[in-house]
């Protein structure tokens, strides 16, 4: 035990070098597949560290490689709509999917609150972001562009400027489909209620609601909301 009784001291790249009979730059080289090291070189090392119990300083490997290793789940919806009852079982779904997959490949996923400004965005060190169903001239998407930094939308982005990757949520066939289930209930007019914005969601639906009520003869009742 070391005085301070935290247990003996984890392994270092120093000892790791040491054991191998090789500079700590070949182990550095070796263990994260830089440099030209010779083949059983490298894997007489990675046994080493195995056997040591060797675990590479994470911080300091992002400092060198200038990255985060991290990605911010965000969204410019209020939380009051973002973290409601009707969102948030949604939203942490998206949070649990995008954890898991991140985690395999050595990311961690950061949540970031969804305030319309998307300040928060400005205080986080990541490399990239999901940004869930952005709204023309989204603050969020205008902050990550600033910093530089790419993303991918969950929801199809509206503005015809948006060129980035996405997840399509399929809004309009969700709609035709809530509306096949109320006109095989027996409804005759049925109403349309959705956010203010254009968001893809309000978008899709609207227009996936005036195509049925023509089809239907249905005279159109629509309202928003913020």
């Amino acid at each position: 035990m070391t005085p301070s009784g935290l247990g003996p001291k984890p392994p270092t790249i120093a000892d790791v070098a040491r054991v191998a009979g090789v500079s700590r730059t070949t182990v550095s080289h070796a263990l994260n597949g830089l440099g030209k090291v010779d083949p059983r070189t490298r894997e007489r090392i990675k046994q080493v560290a195995a056997e040591l119990g060797y675990r590479p300083n994470l911080r300091a490997q992002r400092l060198r490689r200038g990255q985060a290793k991290a990605i911010a789940l965000a969204s410019s919806m209020p939380f009051a709509v973002a973290g409601g009852t009707s969102r948030l079982g949604f939203y942490m779904e998206i949070a649990a999917a995008a954890a898991e997959t991140a985690l395999l490949h050595d990311y961690a996923l950061v949540l970031v609150p969804p305030v319309r400004s998307g300040s928060g965005l400005h205080s986080v060190d990541i490399d990239g972001a999901i940004v869930v169903e952005p709204d023309v001239g989204d603050p969020a998407v205008a902050l990550l562009r600033e910093r530089g930094l790419p993303y991918v939308a969950l929801g199809r982005p509206v503005s015809a400027a948006e060129e980035a990757p996405y997840v399509d949520l399929r809004g309009g066939l969700v709609a035709e489909m809530l509306l096949d289930h109320l006109r095989e209930q027996g409804a005759r007019r049925p109403a349309l209620l959705i956010g203010s914005g254009e968001r893809h969601s309000s978008v899709d639906a609207r227009a996936a609601y005036e195509r049925m009520a023509a089809r239907y003869g249905w005279t159109p009742v629509v309202a928003s909301a913020p």
